[in-house]
């Protein structure tokens, strides 16, 4: 978990290098933290650094 968001119950994930996830872990992840009632995003670190304002549209979509 990169950023948790306790008044939105919102988890982000920022995948890079360092982040060996697969498809396949991140949806057993996304489907623990759904069952206690979190949200997760993923973003990879290309998102962040070239699609910054469509990456921080997502969050503010997810917190409304």
């Amino acid at each position: 978990m990169d950023f948790y968001c306790p008044a939105h119950r919102l988890i982000l994930e920022v995948g890079g290098v360092s982040h060996v996830y697969t498809a396949e872990s991140d949806a057993v992840r996304a489907d623990w933290f759904a069952d206690r009632g979190y949200r997760v995003l993923y973003f990879g670190n290309h998102e962040v650094i070239r699609e910054m304002d469509r990456v921080l549209q997502t969050i503010l979509t997810q917190c409304a």
